[in-house]
């Protein structure tokens, strides 16, 4: 069973110069374009991230950069939908989760996964509506589903996708095990 279990997780998606991730549902090329600036989004054939880091510290600004994106989005999003449940967060965190995408405390606090950023808008704006319908109904009862469908509209779509496609989300950031990464890593990681 274990073995079967660690045969089907997602290939490691670290964070590599020239590597891709997802970012908003769209894969893009990790680029560092200098040692100094501000991470960019530029649209092209194949889109591409730039973040300015020395080639020692570009795993850990990516992060930085992608937590400040779902940060940003994911406040957007809420506001949004707080202001369709008259209910505000009395705060947004983005955290490194492992077993939930969100979460709304009893003191109205929202905290969610930075890996939300790298999934469509679409999954993102779902699971904004949830946590933030959570602040009115902080349960899942059938009237929580009621305000949720009434803010969000039919979320099966979304939920479907973060039970098929997140799992792969975790992989994002990971780093290769040493027996598969590329031949150049293997040698540098001596």
């Amino acid at each position: 069973w274990v073995a079967e279990r660690l045969a089907n997780l997602p290939e490691p998606r670290p964070f590599i110069e020239g590597g891709l991730i997802p970012i908003r549902g769209v894969e893009h090329r990790l680029v560092r374009p200098a040692d100094r600036g501000r991470p960019e989004l530029f649209d092209g054939r194949i889109p591409e991230f730039h973040v300015p880091a020395l080639p020692e510290a570009f795993p850990g600004r990516v992060l930085r950069a992608l937590r400040a994106l779902a940060l940003e989005d994911l406040s957007v999003s809420c506001a949004d939908y707080a202001e369709r449940v008259r209910r505000r967060p009395t705060r947004i965190t983005v955290r490194d989760t492992k077993t939930r995408w969100g979460s709304c405390s009893s003191t109205g606090e929202i905290s969610f996964s930075w890996r939300l950023v790298c999934a469509p808008p679409d999954v993102l704006d779902y699971v904004a509506a949830h946590e933030v319908a959570h602040l009115r109904e902080p349960n899942h009862s059938h009237r929580f589903w009621s305000l949720l469908d009434r803010v969000f509209g039919d979320s099966e779509a979304e939920r479907d996708w973060l039970r098929e496609e997140g799992p792969g989300l975790h992989a994002i950031g990971a780093p290769f095990p040493i027996s598969r990464q590329p031949r150049q890593l293997r040698r540098s990681a001596r």
